[in-house]
């Protein structure tokens, strides 16, 4: 990492990632009327409506689960630099 001020940016970044990604994760899960409008049911090889929710779904839960580890690294890093004696 790169001191202090970048662990803060980084933490506040994949926080804010990990609130938006699973916010965005559960409105397309409940059916919310203005999110999954994007699917193209007009092709010849589309999935079904409830498999592309699904795999919208799923593909959030496991970024939003990335931001998370990201969330915790940083957290750390800025305990570690909070405690680290200073030389």
């Amino acid at each position: 990492m790169c001191g202090p001020m970048g662990c803060s940016f980084c933490l506040g970044m994949s926080l804010f990632g990990t609130i938006f990604l699973s916010i965005l994760a559960l409105l397309i899960q409940n059916n919310y009327q203005y999110t999954g409008e994007w699917y193209d049911v007009k092709s010849d090889n589309h999935a079904d409506l409830a498999t592309e929710r699904k795999n919208a779904v799923h593909d959030l839960a496991s970024t939003a689960g990335i931001y998370a580890g990201f969330t915790v690294l940083s957290a750390g890093f800025l305990v570690w630099f909070a405690v680290r004696p200073r030389s």
